[in-house]
């Protein structure tokens, strides 16, 4: 199962999921609508692939907006017929000194089926390596910085994906228990009513309220959209997205090939 919020500008133009044209149209995924590459930064497609991309909280706001767009390597990976490495290795290749261009990110990217899943990293910053994950690693967690950064919404989060997982287990859940359970990690709340530094204090909630942050890419920012993607051991995904400023949820099922 993958949770994931996206925390952006408020006014950033964007696409709800859905099912891709041809010939993509096994891939099901947002799309960012505010640059010309029409990116992504989470999906899954008929075939197993998943990506879900983070953006690094940068100090040097310059490096916020890169000429290469973060979210076309998601878009790419989705898309791609090569395996995970083969894909990752390639695209370093071809970028080369070109991908300190794009603003600094993560790229969770790998193949998920039924009885098999394997994830691997795809970053620019800081260490340019490809990590595969941990298999002994049963709840992994991850935000805008450093594979194991333990920052406090991250620590958070862990805890209470481990908790739900084992109580869904021990009470023997349904699928609809479970996902608003899910969707509770995600609006989990926790970021300082009173702060004095909005950018630092990110770190603090799984869930951004909306916040008055006027910069060059917009004056509010927050949780935008919320999405649980569950891989059924049928073959069946579920994929649900939830738009937190208009209340429409957008729910998707489909069998990995």
């Amino acid at each position: 199962m993958s949770l994931s919020n996206r925390d952006e500008f408020l006014d950033r133009p964007t696409a709800n999921a859905h099912f891709w044209p041809d010939p993509h149209n096994e891939v099901l995924a947002p799309c960012d609508l505010a640059r010309a590459e029409r990116g992504t930064w989470i999906g899954i497609s008929k075939s197993g692939k998943f990506a879900a991309l983070l953006n690094f909280h940068e100090e040097d706001s310059a490096k916020v907006v890169g000429e290469v767009s973060r979210g076309k390597f998601p878009k790419d990976f989705l898309s791609s017929a090569q395996p995970t490495i083969d894909w990752i290795r390639k695209t370093r290749a071809s970028y080369g000194e070109s991908l300190e261009k794009a603003g600094g990110f993560t790229l969770v990217c790998g193949e998920v089926h039924p009885d098999n899943v394997n994830l691997s990293l795809f970053s620019n910053r800081p260490n340019n390596k490809e990590q595969l994950f941990d298999e002994n690693e049963k709840t992994v967690c991850i935000s805008n910085a450093l594979m194991h950064q333990e920052w406090p919404k991250v620590e958070l989060g862990k805890k209470l994906l481990t908790e739900t997982i084992d109580r869904s287990t021990r009470e023997n859940w349904t699928q609809d228990v479970l996902i608003d359970h899910l969707f509770g990690i995600l609006s989990t709340d926790t970021y300082p009513k009173e702060s004095s530094d909005l950018i630092h204090d990110l770190r603090k909630s799984i869930f951004i309220p909306k916040l008055p942050l006027k910069t060059a890419l917009g004056e509010t920012y927050g949780t935008r959209t919320q999405t649980v993607i569950l891989v059924k051991r049928s073959g069946e995904i579920k994929y649900i997205e939830r738009n937190v400023l208009s209340g429409a949820t957008e729910d998707f099922s489909l069998l990995v090939n």
